[in-house]
């Protein structure tokens, strides 16, 4: 009996009830953050997923997107597919630039083009940029034919235009003329030139031969290096 009174006495005592109390105490915590962690992990997990769902969601929306602005960029460039850029035409007051044009082109092409060959034809202003042809002097003109032959035609000519101030370049979408004058920045690229809209480089690499590149967007200006 004195032993069992004695050891009631020695667990009730204060330092050992408060030892009980901390290790109570202790093991209620332990299971409560085991129960938190557990049900914060799962919801780490389950916004993780949410999250990657919407990233990918993201990207689909972002490839449809580019696809739509690719489609558009070729309409856009289809749409010009009769018009010419021609540089170097002095400017005239009053003038008349599809005579202008009939007439630069009669003397250093030797195509002779009638009245309705020329569908419409205005002077444009420029902005320089960064490997851009310098344009200073008269504005180019933007000259839209009646037929594509036609355009064809004053096109293929204008290797005759070698040795005058006069030059010709196909009417390419603001994105085609960026890639151009990216690609002539880089150092490997010995000439850049177009056809029918269709940016082709010619690419120099030391210890190889020359080799042509088809340019369709920024990540074949990255295949020049």
């Amino acid at each position: 009996m004195a032993t069992r009174d004695h050891i009631k006495e020695v667990i009730t005592s204060e330092p050992i009830l408060n030892k009980l109390v901390t290790l109570i105490a202790d093991a209620i915590m332990d299971r409560v953050s085991q129960n938190i962690y557990q049900a914060l992990n799962h919801d780490i997990a389950a916004k993780e997923n949410e999250v990657f769902a919407l990233k990918k969601k993201v990207k689909d929306l972002e490839k449809s997107l580019a696809g739509v602005r690719n489609i558009q960029e070729e309409q856009e460039q289809y749409s010009r597919r009769k018009s010419l850029r021609i540089y170097g035409i002095p400017e005239k007051q009053n003038e008349k630039t599809d005579e202008l044009v009939r007439g630069v082109v009669k003397e250093h092409l030797d195509i002779e083009l009638g009245l309705s060959d020329i569908s419409r034809s205005d002077r444009i202003t420029t902005k320089s940029r960064p490997g851009a042809r310098s344009t200073e002097g008269p504005k180019p003109l933007i000259v839209k034919f009646s037929t594509y032959n036609t355009k064809r035609a004053v096109f293929d000519a204008k290797a005759r235009l070698r040795g005058t101030r006069i030059f010709i370049q196909e009417d390419l979408t603001q994105h085609r003329r960026e890639l151009i004058n990216a690609a002539k920045q880089k150092s490997t690229v010995k000439r850049v030139w177009t056809n029918d809209g269709k940016i082709t480089a010619l690419l120099s690499l030391p210890g190889s031969h020359d080799r042509k590149i088809t340019i369709r967007n920024s990540r074949d200006i990255e295949r020049l290096e």
